[in-house]
């Protein structure tokens, strides 16, 4: 790679650099680990400066810096010229203006003490004749986005660089006096850019597509500026700090997301940055593209759980950084912009004040679960028992307390359906996860402030700051959520049915016993009733459509068919019934064999006079016992026959053995319950 480097060093009259930049990178990559395996050749060197001085990519002359810092013997030689080269006689628009920029910003991080000698002239061509200079105004803008970036847009963005990277290369802990002198400068601009859209401007004449740019930057770097120097981070006031979280709810989804995803990977890495910046994802509870909003909720999810089985030192309680983080995530919603005024008509301030309860639900859904619910509402209480410590004053302290009741209000909702869902206690899950939380937990005495009486204290504690008009809008809301959150598993479990009819699962009994209400099951014959005479039997089996074994099929009648199709839909169940039921199937079964039984003599009728037609040899005596038997049968003084099991010595010959009609049968019932 570095000969391919050499072989394509760039001169003033180069137009493309595209294909170095991304060599460049790599090399960038391992002279950060392994220095000493890169050339050190003079005239590798001399194609670095060429890079750095007159490649058309900016980026290209970064890496080039990068590389040439780490490799080079004589790195103060080469940053020293290479920021006079770019000092002199800059003008915006020169040739490799851009570049110039570049190299300016990487040697202000790499060789700060060489930047420094020329301070004054750097602070000036990135402030005075970059940031607060528009070259083409665009008063009253409306704040927009756009991939395509012109050269004022990439030169403001090199300039605010230069400017952090003078702050990231100081070392705090040798002055901190000093170090805050020089921060004062550069977190004013940047906190600037953060609250005002990318304004910067006195005019407010900055172009539209340029003031998303410049607020996600400035986001980016102050997050930047926080994770390299623990003194930086506290230089970040907690109103500033605020201010900053707010860059999560931009409107432009290419500036909220990437300073999310910046700020989850400062997070994971081990850096400076302290707990109060996990707060800010949580902001995205009202974020309307559904993948940035799952996948955050995934992260802080894995957090939650990482941070759980984490000890505290030598003790071995665990880690509750998730947990103690409400009392700052209620701070924060108490100055969000959205919260509504108190002059606020009635009906609509008690709506835009149980919204608030969305970024409640969305901490507790990644956050919150039966072991540490306790101490959310235990840390909610305590919010209530203090006041407001950024600004001090009244109005910011009853929004607190405001928040503490809805957030006590929302987890009590939360947590009878969590118990609900997870069927805590049984399946009535009736079981109360949310106890008295029996530890300590105080709060950040940074943004929180002390009663300032018992008077003060008692008062506050004993009245109810959510209205009681919001209680139906809160319930609504959170079961809500707790429903689309556990949709998955509601659609698990309708499905369930369907494979289950084929398993024999428990809800087959279910389906069974249904049908069994709508089809009332016929009893078995008692092999007493079959026994007096095999001529009955024996045609109502032929008319079920059942052929004998010597193979004498009749045509089934529309009756046969019927009562056919009724014992093959039959469905066993061995659920309980009540006697009420069992009565109705006793009255139903009554009818159903009256109507049998005079079919069975229409059919009898018709099947003795066609066997006198046909069986003119029959002897009178079979001929008139025939008919004596039938009329017994018929009779209606005649009662059911019992329903006795059937013995086996007494079933006709002709029974086929591997077709058994009735599946009522103890047998069948075995089988089914196999399959």
């Amino acid at each position: 790679m570095c000969k391919d480097l050499e072989s394509q060093t760039p001169s003033s009259s180069t137009k493309d650099g595209a294909g170095t930049e991304e060599i460049l990178k790599a090399c960038s990559g391992f002279a950060k680990k392994l220095p000493s395996k890169l050339p050190k050749e003079r005239k590798f060197l001399q194609s670095l400066v060429s890079y750095a001085l007159h490649s058309p990519s900016p980026r290209a002359a970064k890496h080039a810096v990068s590389i040439l810092m780490a490799v080079a013997d004589k790195k103060e030689m080469y940053a020293k010229d290479l920021i006079q080269k770019c000092v002199s006689d800059w003008a915006y628009g020169s040739d490799r203006f851009l570049t110039k920029l570049a190299t300016l910003s990487q040697l202000n991080l790499l060789a700060p003490r060489e930047a420094d000698d020329e301070s004054d002239a750097i602070i000036s061509i990135a402030v005075n004749k970059i940031l607060l200079t528009n070259r083409s105004p665009q008063p009253d803008a409306v704040y927009a986005w756009s991939d395509v970036v012109d050269d004022e847009t990439a030169a403001k963005e090199w300039a605010l660089k230069i400017i952090v990277n003078r702050l990231r290369a100081k070392d705090g802990s040798d002055d901190e006096e000093d170090f805050r002198a020089h921060a004062g400068p550069v977190y004013d601009t940047l906190n600037k850019l953060v609250v005002n859209d990318g304004e910067l401007s006195k005019k407010k004449d900055t172009p539209a597509t340029q003031k998303s740019r410049l607020r996600l930057l400035a986001a980016r770097s102050l997050l930047k500026l926080c994770a390299s120097h623990g003194l930086c981070d506290q230089l970040l006031s907690p109103r500033d700090f605020n201010s900053i979280a707010l860059v999560a709810q931009d409107p432009v989804l290419e500036v909220r997301s990437g300073f999310i995803s910046q700020l989850k990977k400062k997070l994971v890495q081990k850096t400076y940055l302290s707990y109060r910046w996990y707060t800010v994802p949580f902001l995205l509870a009202f974020e309307p593209i559904a993948s940035l909003k799952d996948s955050t909720l995934t992260w802080l999810r894995s957090r939650a759980s990482f941070f759980s089985q984490q000890t505290n030192g030598k003790r071995s309680d665990q880690q509750t950084v998730m947990e103690s983080l409400f009392s700052r995530l209620l701070s924060l919603l108490a100055y969000h912009p959205d919260y509504p005024p108190a002059e606020m008509e009635e009906s609509t301030r008690v709506a835009e004040l149980v919204d608030f309860s969305r970024y409640i639900l969305f901490y507790l859904q990644a956050v919150a679960n039966e072991h540490n619910l306790s101490l959310i509402f235990h840390i909610a209480q305590r919010v209530k028992q203090t006041r407001d410590g950024i600004t001090k004053s009244d109005e910011m302290s009853t929004r607190l307390h405001t928040l503490s009741d809805l957030a006590q209000a929302t987890i009590r909702r939360f947590a009878d359906i969590y118990s609900q869902q997870r069927k805590f206690g049984g399946a009535a899950g009736g079981t109360n996860i949310l106890q008295t939380y029996p530890g300590k937990m105080g709060v950040p005495s940074s943004i929180f402030a002390p009663m300032g009486s018992h008077r003060e204290a008692q008062e506050v504690a004993d009245k109810n700051f959510f209205p009681e008009e919001g209680e139906d809008l809160l319930d609504r809301i959170v079961r809500s959520v707790m429903r689309t959150k556990s949709g998955s598993h509601g659609s698990a479990k309708k499905r369930k049915p369907e494979s289950a009819e084929a398993g024999g699962d428990a809800s087959a009994t279910k389906k069974a016993r249904k049908d069994k209400e709508k089809k009332p099951a016929r009893p078995r014959k008692s092999s007493g009733s079959a026994g007096t005479t095999r001529t009955p039997k024996k045609k109502k089996k032929d008319d079920d459509g059942w052929s004998s074994d010597e193979g004498a099929a009749k045509k089934a009648s529309t009756a046969a068919r019927r009562r056919s199709s009724r014992g093959a839909s039959r469905r066993v169940s061995y659920a309980d019934r009540d006697s009420d039921e069992d009565d109705m199937e006793m009255d139903e079964w009554e009818e159903e064999q009256v109507d049998e039984q005079e079919e069975a003599e229409e059919e009898e009728g018709g099947a003795d006079s066609e066997e006198d037609n046909d069986s003119v040899d029959l002897p009178d005596k079979e001929a008139a016992l025939d008919e004596i038997l039938s009329d017994r049968e018929d009779s209606p003084l005649s009662s059911p026959p019992p329903t006795s099991p059937q013995k086996p010595t007494e079933q006709a010959p002709s029974k086929p053995s591997g077709n058994g009609k009735r599946t009522s049968t103890l047998p069948n019932r075995r089988s089914s319950r196999r399959g």
